[in-house]
């Protein structure tokens, strides 16, 4: 029995991975979609406003262009701030399962070790930064043994 749950679980699992990454696609298509389309529609309404004050006002010469960069602007917010907006929906699904998984390996130690499990999380919470510490440390050795190679040649 607990062979044929080891073989089904990640399956299940796995399969409820792609149905979700599926859905996610299809909306996060469609959500792309109808902003694009609120922030083209709601650009030509500007449009139409600034040409219109400009037909009103042409007797006065104009200083300096009221929508110089307006054409840049848009195709910005339409190409790059919009797919990260459609693209932060990605990350709370996973921190969830990050967390939800952290949890139950902990409430499992604890179970099995008791309180030495706690000191084993404090130990591994406590030298999270160490490895980005030393890899600085060796970039910074690596770098000044560049220069010095550089300074031989």
């Amino acid at each position: 029995f607990w062979i044929l749950l080891r073989f089904v679980g990640p399956t299940v699992g796995s399969i409820a991975a792609r149905w979700n990454k599926y859905i996610y696609s299809q909306v996060s298509i469609q959500t792309e979609a109808i902003l694009t389309e609120l922030v083209f529609e709601h650009s030509l309404r500007v449009r139409v406003r600034a040409e219109t004050s400009d037909a009103q006002n042409e007797s006065a010469p104009p200083s300096e262009p009221s929508g110089r960069n307006l054409v840049g602007k848009i195709n910005n917010l339409a190409a790059i701030a919009l797919q990260n907006i459609v693209k932060s929906g990605e990350a709370p699904p996973e921190l969830l399962a990050y967390l939800l998984q952290s949890g139950l390996g902990v409430w499992f130690l604890s179970d099995v070790l008791g309180w030495a499990a706690f000191v084993g999380l404090g130990v591994t919470v406590a030298a999270f930064p160490l490895p980005g510490y030393i890899g600085g440390r060796i970039c910074f050795v690596q770098r000044g043994l560049m220069e010095r190679t550089d300074t031989r040649v």
